[in-house]
């Protein structure tokens, strides 16, 4: 793309022109501080493979931040600078850049323990909003837009939204807020954890921050949730009335450009520790934590074998060797020890993290896609696979259930019932025709409803509607 020159200087992978931008409008700020925001500068990809807190809300946020500005509006996704390989201020698109801020030295923090440098990265917005902007948009060799000045402030996750609602009180503009996973939530599912691990979550900090940014957001913006459900949990764990005015409901989107079928006469590059050609193959994966359901997904797996003693099943996900968690340690151990008692060891491959690039060649190797969440908000790894066509097993405790159409769009079942789970699966896998039916079904229906543009449009008709001015 016309984008992706490059440049000496350090803070810029961008062009140092391009085509015709030049608008009065006011800037969108979208805010998201925590991750590896990498962006391909040739694909504008999220590499996301083995990096920590780094998957859905990444290229949620990214891939809304370049719909908007195909739309025309100038839009600043905000992020920490920690990471020296990346510039500070990066075209990624028209009318579109990443701006990554300074806080605490150029290191990595979890999610968990960013809370302390979030001040400086608000000195650090507001600063380049009110003085920098010109000069960095200069130093980085980028046509810079007619202004900066905020029309919003949308924040993501709680660690976002604290930097998103100081930055709107400092301007005088609205606040927006997606919480992507309610802390409060997510604590009533983890009381299983061992101490040390819940602990580590810092639920102290973050419950009674989402409370402040929820009703800041209700006063002064609103809210967007990706799932229907979200709501009634917020009435209920954090004992607020949301009024349906509060809020708007706007799911996770998918790139059907990307994530598709193959065309014919079209073939897939081999995958590395692929199960073998000619079997079928379930296939499931994402961040490897507690709440995706990866032990129970294995264990349906397992109960599918029944009917299906050929089954293949390869999974995705985890962090590199340097950069995993405790969690996640866990989380492989109990895969392993699982296959070794069961003795399918032969039958169950670890793919490992894949770069988002990959990814569509992952799920095409594909028979069935098996999404066994304990919880999830939305659940993007489900859309994904649907709009490449491969028909899916998901949970009924994933928002995206109540998306589709059980026996249409897609088989729902709850991950926690092995043996409710694995008939799906094993029906899917016994019934070609069935298969085919609802593998195409549900593609058609992600390809009607589930676009990037469509996620642009009612986010500019909801600030609109709640006082933006742009």
């Amino acid at each position: 793309p016309w984008w992706s020159g490059t440049s000496s200087s350090k803070r810029s992978t961008g062009p140092l022109d391009g085509p015709s931008e030049e608008t009065l409008k006011k800037a969108i700020y979208l805010v998201s501080t925590h991750g590896y925001f990498d962006v391909d500068p040739q694909t504008l990809t999220v590499a996301c493979a083995g990096r920590l807190d780094t998957g859905g809300q990444t290229v949620y946020t990214v891939e809304l931040a370049k719909a908007l500005g195909r739309a025309g509006y100038p839009t600043f996704l905000v992020t920490r600078w920690f990471h020296m390989e990346n510039p500070e201020l990066q075209k990624i698109g028209p009318n579109v850049w990443i701006l990554r801020l300074k806080s605490f030295g150029f290191r990595f923090l979890p999610k968990e323990q960013i809370y302390p440098v979030l001040p400086a990265l608000v000195d650090n917005l507001v600063s380049f909003i009110r003085v920098e902007w010109k000069q960095m948009f200069q130093e980085a060799h980028l046509k810079s837009p007619e202004s900066v000045e905020p029309a919003l402030f949308h924040g993501h996750y709680v660690d976002g939204g604290i930097v998103a609602q100081a930055a709107s009180r400092t301007f005088r503009v609205p606040f927006f807020w997606t919480s992507h996973s309610l802390g409060a939530l997510k604590r009533e599912r983890s009381r299983q954890l061992p101490p040390e691990e819940f602990a580590a979550l810092n639920f102290e900090v973050r419950i009674p921050e989402e409370a402040r940014l929820i009703r800041k957001a209700m006063k002064h913006g609103g809210l967007t949730v990706t799932a229907k459900t979200e709501a009634e949990d917020i009435r209920r764990l954090y004992d607020l009335e949301l009024d349906e005015a509060d809020f708007e409901f706007i799911p996770p989107r998918v790139d059907t450009l990307k994530f598709r079928s193959l065309i014919p006469g079209e073939v897939d590059p081999p995958v590395d520790r692929a199960p073998p050609a000619g079997l079928p193959v379930v296939l499931m994966g994402g961040r490897w934590a507690h709440t995706k359901g990866f032990n129970l997904g294995m264990m349906a797996f397992h109960q599918a074998l029944t009917g299906c003693p050929n089954a293949q099943l390869a999974i995705f996900g985890g962090s590199k060797p340097e950069g995993v968690k405790e969690e996640e340690g866990r989380i492989q151990d109990e895969l392993e020890t699982y296959r070794e008692e069961k003795r399918i060891a032969r039958q169950v491959h670890l793919l490992g993290p894949q770069e988002q690039d990959d990814m569509p060649r992952i799920y095409r190797l594909a028979s069935v896609f098996i999404q066994p969440s304990r919880h999830e908000p939305f659940g993007m790894v489900t859309l994904e696979a649907i709009a490449c066509g491969i028909p899916v097993v998901v949970s009924s405790h994933a928002g995206v259930s109540k998306e589709l159409e059980h026996g249409v769009h897609a088989m729902i079942a709850d991950p926690n019932e092995p043996v409710e789970f694995a008939d799906c699966i094993r029906k899917l896998l016994g019934n070609p025709e069935l298969a085919a039916r609802i593998g195409r079904q549900g593609q058609e229906h992600v390809n009607g409803r589930f676009t990037w543009e469509g996620s642009a449009s009612l986010h500019l008709e909801f600030w609109a509607r709640k006082g933006a001015k742009f």
